[in-house]
């Protein structure tokens, strides 16, 4: 299978034991869509109104991969601690315009993903799929995040899934949009 038609790239782990919180480890919120989730983000929704935020994209992958000429990884480097990049979330039509300049056919019109990024030297990278990228209350004009507000609620609106092998040179990453994968994540938690 191609990664052109890679959809539904998402799992649930069930842990033999609890995880414990501290000050590095904590929850999550998933997009449920709820109007108190809503009102606190300045939204209305997790498809057209998170267009142009700039996520927090999160992974211990790779910072950097040089490929020869034939597109063979040859030096590579990681970090040990997670990593966080800003990236602004594109439209669907983005998404598809910018592909199908490149000549990639991929389709965002089920709404099962997002592209992220398309800037210079900020990517994510070989290591991060599965990775989050998340949003949180935002500045309407920069649409920059504002995550050290008090009572701050971070909401994992994707999951990193693909990217160009070339990490950083200008294109989207893509990303599985959470939201359209609640009723099954309830489904499967039973």
């Amino acid at each position: 299978m191609a990664w052109k038609d890679l959809f539904d790239d998402i799992s649930l782990v069930k842990l033999k034991i609890p995880i414990k919180l501290n000050d590095y480890v904590k929850f999550i919120c998933l997009p449920l869509g709820l109007p108190d989730e809503y009102s606190r983000l300045g939204i209305r929704n997790y498809e057209q109104d998170i267009a142009g935020i700039r996520a927090h994209a999160i992974g211990w992958g790779f910072t950097s991969i040089n490929r020869d000429t034939q597109g063979t990884a040859g030096s590579r480097y990681s970090h040990y601690i997670e990593q966080v990049v800003d990236l602004p979330i594109l439209s669907d039509s983005e998404c598809e315009r910018y592909f199908r300049d490149k000549r990639i056919t991929l389709s965002f019109s089920n709404g099962k993903r997002l592209c992220a990024g398309a800037e210079l030297g900020k990517d994510t990278c070989e290591g991060d799929s599965g990775g989050s990228l998340v949003i949180n209350k935002f500045s309407s004009t920069s649409k920059d995040l504002t995550p050290n507000m008090e009572n701050a609620v971070w909401v994992q609106v994707g999951i990193t899934s693909f990217g160009s092998v070339h990490c950083g040179i200008g294109y989207p990453g893509v990303y599985t949009r959470v939201s359209k994968y609640i009723d099954w994540i309830k489904e499967n938690l039973k």
